[in-house]
């Protein structure tokens, strides 16, 4: 040891990374320290930075991730000679060693590969919860909106058209309105009920949507039970074997076809009558309104005409 210089020491299962200093030669102070047991598990991006950032130009010095890889596999080798001589250990074959780096290697890749399994989950585990948050954001922002609506006095819609776009500002997050809405919503001039036509729309909008997109079921009875208003999911018979009357139900919105057969019900006869046709919008947590008015037309409408 004593006409080894400081600079070149290294400690048993040791690796010793020197590097110069504005391109003067190797300084003892300049170093970093790692053992060969843990270089790859937690060092390898600092070891791969020194390499990168350093040229080592020394005399048997360590240049790339790969020789720092090769001192590894050796040094781990000549630990399991433990019945032969260190003359014998550090003349190591060269098949010997393509062997020993191959399985160190094999290991490393196995590692890299379950941490990114682990990177995967843990992804998925943060996309899915900006997505929670983002839905409770919404939640919030329409919560808020709803508050200022209420405490603002605002004058009561006049008509089914008025009442329509109301709606589709106030409950913004949940709802959309189709121009067909608005169009057919024209078209029906009775206004002596449309206090009907609003608890419809917020039943709709409130406990509709919840029933949806909360609890994700669908239950007309408990829907009648809570609103006192009925819901259908579907059409008689008689309707839907009528492609004329079920290609009515049809509504195009943003390029994709939406079947607006559910409807919430009030009346029955003449001017006590009001429907609400609608689709929900699965990829949106929305609901399509298409239809807000009189009846659409059905099996029994075609025969009273």
């Amino acid at each position: 040891m004593e006409d080894i210089d400081s600079t070149h020491i290294v400690f048993p299962n040791h690796i010793r990374v020197l590097y110069p200093l504005d391109g003067s030669l190797c300084m003892e102070k300049k170093n970093r320290w790692f053992h060969v047991d843990n270089i790859f598990e937690k060092n390898t991006e600092i070891v791969r930075n020194l390499l990168a950032t350093f040229e080592l130009r020394n005399r048997d010095s360590v240049r790339t991730i790969e020789d720092v890889a090769h001192m590894v596999t050796l040094a781990r080798y000549r630990k399991q000679l433990n019945d032969k001589s260190a003359a014998e250990a550090s003349q190591v074959s060269e098949s010997e060693e393509k062997s020993l780096l191959n399985e160190l290697l094999s290991e490393e890749v196995a590692r890299l590969e379950k941490d990114l399994e682990s990177s995967k989950a843990n992804l998925q585990y943060e996309q899915q919860r900006s997505m929670s948050m983002d839905i409770d954001l919404k939640k919030l922002k329409g919560q808020s909106k709803r508050i200022r609506f209420d405490m603002a006095d605002l004058p009561y819609p006049g008509n089914m058209k008025e009442l329509l776009k109301y709606y589709s500002k106030l409950f913004e997050d949940r709802i959309i309105v189709h121009d067909e809405a608005y169009d057919r919503a024209e078209d029906f001039t009775e206004t002596r009920h449309l206090d009907k036509a609003w608890q419809m729309l917020k039943a709709l909008a409130v406990d509709l949507y919840d029933m949806k997109f909360e609890l994700g079921q669908v239950n007309e009875a408990d829907f009648a039970n809570m609103t006192n208003f009925e819901l259908s999911m579907t059409e008689g018979k008689e309707t839907k074997k009528n492609s004329s009357l079920m290609k009515l139900r049809e509504l195009h919105y943003n390029g994709k076809m939406y079947d607006i057969t559910p409807h919430l019900k009030w009346g029955t006869k003449g001017q006590k009558l009001i429907r609400i046709y609608f689709s929900f919008i699965l990829d949106e947590r929305k609901i399509l309104i298409g239809w807000a008015g009189g009846h659409m037309d059905n099996s029994s409408t075609r025969k009273l005409k």
